[in-house]
């Protein structure tokens, strides 16, 4: 594993050469933080009133479109175990926070602080509960509303960039009559203008300005109403949300994931048995109440350990947000749900591994899978599992 860690590492540093790893400076104030890894977050960390990360961050998976988890490369000794700390919603490859949300609603390439405080707290809960192949929380970070409001500031100029070239964008007729409306000197450009960059440059970066200046004289309000009179709301949809946004640093015994559930490579003798024990994980937090919509090989690292939980539900407290899923999923009963996030739809190659190990025993089937689940799902209806909660 550790030459594997190296060979990722040696990758990204030649793909995001020139200091592209590093990690962009942002205050944010700490709300929490395991006592037994500060000597080792104080080499990461500047104390200026908040604290700010400093060092490399590499990708968990190497990946050219980004993500928005990234590790430091030296592994840490706490308690006689090796865990290799990961940041979680610090930007784009730990660095770029984008202003917009992506397709499932959180923040793109961020963490709104209800994601972030389930990051933190499920995984101490389960853990408290005995499930301890889940990832070790180490400290929960808020960034200053102000503050972050800055820190996408560059991100939204080059999205307004890319969205007014005609080739690019479908809404491209909208970013510019919002450039009209929030830049005086768009109005003597014609559409042809637009395919010049040291044109679209200007107006993004005035229309970013335009933003950061909305805000500091009216806070959010106002930024809704630009957002809404501008037609941006896409665009502005993570900083026009009532929600504060943060980070999080876990610990993992290995940051490298198990891979793509698409892949048919994936099936190895070693992922499969990691499969099986992924399966059990999600039984056990089945039964404690926690329900896991998306634990795929993506959220399997390579020491057997599950992780990324905020898209962990309570049920049945949360069923709301079940339904939002299977909404936005198009799916329509709880069994078909159920048979997409514990079958090929989300475990994919290792699907009949992770099965295994949900059930307890060989030879299962998709159908027996989903019935056992439905089971607990009824007990915790009626509270049968909650004494262990």
């Amino acid at each position: 594993m550790e030459q594997e860690i190296a060979t990722l590492v040696a990758s990204q540093r030649e793909h995001y050469r020139k200091g592209e790893t590093s990690l962009i400076p942002k205050k944010a104030d700490v709300l929490a933080c395991d006592e037994r890894f500060w000597p080792y977050l104080q080499k990461y960390m500047l104390w200026e009133g908040s604290v700010t990360l400093t060092g490399e961050g590499f990708e968990a998976a190497n990946h050219v479109l980004g993500r928005r988890t990234v590790f430091f490369e030296e592994s840490v000794d706490v308690d006689g175990t090796k865990y290799y700390l990961e940041i979680k919603g610090y930007g784009r490859n730990g660095r770029e926070l984008r202003p917009n949300k992506h397709s499932e609603g959180d923040l793109s390439f961020g963490m709104f602080m209800d994601g972030a405080e389930k990051e933190h707290s499920i995984p101490l809960r389960l853990r408290e509960k005995g499930v301890m192949n889940v990832q070790l929380p180490v400290a929960l970070l808020k960034f200053d509303e102000a503050d972050f409001i800055d820190y996408t500031r560059e991100e939204l100029e080059k999205l307004l960039d890319v969205r007014m070239q005609s080739y690019f964008f479908p809404g491209v007729t909208r970013i510019r009559e919002a450039a009209r409306r929030l830049v005086p000197q768009a109005a003597v450009y014609r559409d042809e203008d637009y395919e010049q960059d040291a044109v679209r440059k200007v107006l993004a970066s005035k229309m970013a300005d335009v933003v950061v200046d909305t805000y500091k004289t009216g806070k959010k309000p106002a930024l809704r109403k630009l957002a809404g009179e501008s037609g941006l709301e896409e665009e502005l949809s993570g900083l026009t949300d009532e929600r504060q946004a943060g980070y999080v640093i876990r610990a993992v015994r290995s940051p490298l994931r198990v891979g793509d559930l698409h892949d048919p490579k994936i099936v190895t003798d070693g992922n499969r048995a990691i499969a099986q024990r992924m399966g059990r994980t999600v039984r056990q937090m089945l039964e404690l109440g926690f329900l896991h919509m998306t634990p795929n090989p993506g959220n399997w690292n390579t020491a057997g350990e599950l992780v990324d939980f905020e898209d962990v539900v309570r049920y049945p407290k949360d069923k709301k947000l079940i339904e939002e899923d299977m909404q936005r999923r198009n799916i329509r009963s709880i069994p078909d749900y159920l048979e997409f996030i514990f079958a090929g739809g989300t475990i994919g190659y290792l699907a009949d591994d992770f099965q295994s190990g949900f059930v307890g025993r060989s030879l299962t089937s998709t159908h027996e899978v989903v019935h056992e689940a439905l089971e607990v799902l009824e007990l915790l209806e009626i509270g049968e599992y909650y004494p262990h909660r």
